[in-house]
């Protein structure tokens, strides 16, 4: 083989790996994307926005009371005005994406492991409170949306903890002593 075809073969090679190295990771980012992941909304938050019944992006008491009813309504399974924690998690995993938040004790003010049609509705009034940061009884999206934390470094001086390794950090059991 002479010496301009082996330089071919080596430099084709080359010109791949050079070409997919400098390909960006990953799915093609849009325009501010660095901005829209500095912001996160919490799956309640995603939940009262479907109580948006007139898509005028606010939520007010009565969209609130209306999505109420609607969602116990859905989450009650046996129809007996009550919800069970099976009843709630099964809720919660369908409309909050599996992610319980609130959690079911903050439904269960009574802590009885039963949630009262009263206690839903309360438990949402008591979110929606939560969220109106200004008090004048409606969310608009932006009281929605929260602002994400960014990692910190740690201060100087101080080191990071160690990774742990392989099954937990647990040491091997110790051998028997040799005998002599």
């Amino acid at each position: 083989m002479n010496t301009s075809a082996r330089a071919v073969l080596v430099l084709i090679p080359a010109l791949v790996v050079g070409a997919c190295a400098g390909r960006p990771q990953g799915p093609p980012r849009a325009p501010g994307a660095a901005e829209a992941e500095r912001a996160m909304a919490a799956p309640n938050a995603l939940l009262l926005t479907s109580f948006d019944a007139d898509s005028d992006l606010e939520i007010d008491g009565g969209e609130l009371d209306a999505g109420a009813v609607r969602e116990f309504a859905r989450a009650d399974d046996d129809g007996d005005g009550a919800l069970s924690p099976f009843e709630y998690n099964a809720w919660a995993e369908a409309a909050l994406g599996g992610l319980h938040v609130p959690r079911r004790l903050e439904f269960d003010s009574n802590v009885d492991n039963s949630i009262t049609r009263a206690e839903f509705e309360a438990a949402l009034r008591a979110l929606m409170q939560a969220y109106d940061a200004d008090g004048d009884g409606r969310i608009v999206r932006a009281e929605l949306i929260r602002e994400r934390p960014r990692m910190m470094a740690a201060p100087e001086g101080m080191r990071r903890p160690p990774r742990m390794p392989p099954g937990g950090g647990r040491r091997p059991p110790m051998a028997a002593p040799l005998s002599p």
